[in-house]
């Protein structure tokens, strides 16, 4: 059985997957843009290379990646400051998005459009055991810190990325100099450009989020 490294979107991922690439000799993977596929998309030969991968990583939960893989498996993962990464959710949308490439959105209008799950606590659904898709509670809150408790999700934290890599066992021991920056949106805001109202309204869709954060950060710190 591989190991599984969720990656939560605008969360280092892209550049976790060029260190895995570098450490493993079969990297599988399961995201939703091609060449690469979503779990719920492949046939079964895909799910059995899958199966036989050194480490798999992609933008899928717990939930899909055990439907796919099995109940048993043990998964790593990056969380980011909530806010922080909405907004550079914002930036990559801004700057790649074929909906916003002749017409961009402030800030406010963005978080406040409801066709996109990403927007609403992204990484406890990624890690709630639940689809993703599916809204969260608070019952999902402390299912997902049951799991870390457990060592069933080994979380990292990317302002600490370089102590996470050398920490978390999947990384081996890596040195993040070693590798150059990828997936750097070129649509710039940044916490301090956005106004109180902005960041204010991406926080509320964050609340969850945020005290899952604060808690694996606090771990983090302590261990």
């Amino acid at each position: 059985m591989p190991q599984v490294f969720i990656h939560l979107p605008k969360t280092a991922g892209t550049f976790v997957r060029q260190v895995l690439a570098s450490r493993y000799a079969v990297v599988g993977c399961a995201y939703p843009s091609a060449p690469f596929q979503r779990l719920r998309d492949m046939g079964p030969r895909d799910i059995e290379a899958l199966r036989r991968a050194d480490v798999v990583i992609g933008h899928e939960g717990v939930h899909a990646f055990r439907l796919a893989l099995g109940p048993d498996v043990a998964f790593s993962t990056v969380m980011r400051n909530p806010v922080d990464r909405l907004i550079s959710y914002y930036n990559h949308l801004m700057s790649h998005s074929a909906r916003y490439a002749s017409a961009k959105v402030t800030p406010l209008k963005f978080i406040e459009e409801d066709s996109d799950h990403e927007r609403d606590n992204l990484q406890l659904r990624y890690l709630s055991g639940k689809a993703v898709t599916d809204p969260v509670s608070e019952d999902d809150l402390h299912a997902a810190m049951a799991m870390i408790e457990q060592g069933s999700i080994v979380v990292g934290i990317q302002e600490l990325l370089g102590e996470s890599m050398r920490r978390m066992p999947i990384f081996k021991g890596v040195r993040i100099q070693e590798f150059p920056s990828v997936n750097v949106s070129t649509f710039g805001f940044s916490r301090e450009s956005l106004t109180k109202p902005e960041i204010d309204a991406f926080r509320a869709r964050s609340v969850l989020d945020m005290r899952l954060y604060a808690w694996c950060l606090d771990r983090f710190r302590a261990a």
